[in-house]
């Protein structure tokens, strides 16, 4: 899931596309509980909330593709702010309705702790990669590759084990 590869890709495509329409499904249904008059500007806030989604989900989807938890300390400040303004909405709105998307929505970012807390329990991240095998992946890889995250298997072979075997022919000799 979420790996190196196009179905990789159309995962990460298709995670974004469902964080968006649920989150913009919740506004609308909370714009027609709360104030009618607002129901339909809510495409206002789109671009902001497929922002958000998409960076998320590609920050999650390069950790993986890379071995490496480190990528998730990017999205620390985001988790914060929602964790906090689940809070915030918990202490201003005390509903049931409110207090169980809250605590649904708190839940969600439980797994972003243990992996950030705890990486060695993940057999994805128990290796330690070195520095070294990440810049010359930044070299060989193209532009495409770098944006879509679609990295052939033998660079990724080479990412983890280090043999420079795995490297394509006119890098070899380059690279000491």
């Amino acid at each position: 899931m979420l790996d190196h590869t196009k179905k990789g890709l159309a995962e990460e495509i298709l995670f974004v596309a469902i964080i968006t329409l649920a989150f913009m499904l919740i506004a609308i249904y909370n714009d027609m509980q709360c104030c009618p008059e607002r129901v339909g500007t809510d495409w206002i806030m789109t671009p902001v909330i497929v922002f958000l989604a998409f960076f998320i989900v590609r920050t999650v989807r390069a950790s993986i593709v890379f071995r490496n938890y480190k990528f998730l300390y990017l999205i620390s400040t985001v988790v914060i702010l929602s964790v906090g303004l689940a809070i915030a909405t918990i202490v201003q709105n005390p509903s049931k309705e409110t207090i169980v998307f809250a605590s649904i929505f708190i839940a969600l970012w439980i797994p972003y702790f243990i992996v950030i807390t705890r990486p060695q329990m993940f057999r994805i991240y128990s290796m330690n990669i070195p520095p070294d095998r990440y810049i010359v992946l930044g070299i060989i890889i193209p532009r495409r590759q770098k944006l879509t995250l679609v990295i052939p298997d033998n660079l990724i072979k080479y990412l983890e084990t280090g043999n420079k075997d795995y490297l394509p022919e006119n890098v070899k000799d380059k690279i000491e």
